[in-house]
């Protein structure tokens, strides 16, 4: 299967081209899938909020440098809380294959600008919630296969692993707001 194939296999048969993915780790092609997708989502959702945002050159520079710095980041760390999660539940740590696999999941945000388009046309507050519901479930669904078919887990560990980041992140977000601040009451308290 070639990288098209994998895309459109997250939508026909997500098992398959997620088991793909996570055996040929396309590490390289899944940064570019994350990039490439977020960033046309972001622009043209951006776009559908404010339609002169394309002529403003500090948003434009913003969305097209600092975004994507963000996301790769952002796709690391989700990457690592989810091995971690799936390592705890007993799954096979494979932080590439998890991380490719992401990659290729965020193919679904190509839905994204036409819900926002449907959203600004038709005025429906209710029409936005249900389609990021929706596309919120499906994603989910898609995670958890993926760390089925990368961490070799059941599905039910993999369900497991999957509410068990929630835990795992809430507690790493904890720890990076908690220890700087000991440390400057310590530093604080040492000067005094």
């Amino acid at each position: 299967m070639n990288n098209l194939d994998l895309m459109i296999g997250i939508f026909t048969d997500p098992a398959a081209a997620l088991n793909e993915i996570s055996y040929r780790k396309p590490i390289f092609w899944s940064a570019i899938i994350f990039l490439v997708f977020n960033m046309i989502n972001n622009i043209i959702s951006q776009y559908f909020v404010n339609p002169l945002f394309l002529q403003n050159r500090t948003y434009l520079l913003l969305y097209l440098f600092v975004v994507p710095l963000v996301g790769i980041l952002s796709l690391l760390i989700m990457t690592f809380i989810f091995s971690v999660s799936g390592s705890i539940i007993g799954g096979e740590w494979d932080f590439w294959g998890l991380f490719s696999s992401f990659g290729f999941i965020s193919v679904v945000n190509v839905i994204l600008p036409f819900i926002a388009l449907f959203v600004v046309r038709l005025n429906s507050q209710d029409l936005l919630y249900i389609s990021f519901s929706i596309l919120f479930i499906w994603t989910s669904i898609l995670i958890i296969i993926s760390l089925r078919e990368c961490m070799y887990l059941g599905t039910g560990r993999a369900l497991i692993a999957y509410f068990l980041s929630y835990v795992v992140g809430f507690i790493l977000l904890a720890a990076a707001v908690i220890v700087p601040l000991v440390i400057f009451m310590l530093m604080g308290s040492l000067l005094i």
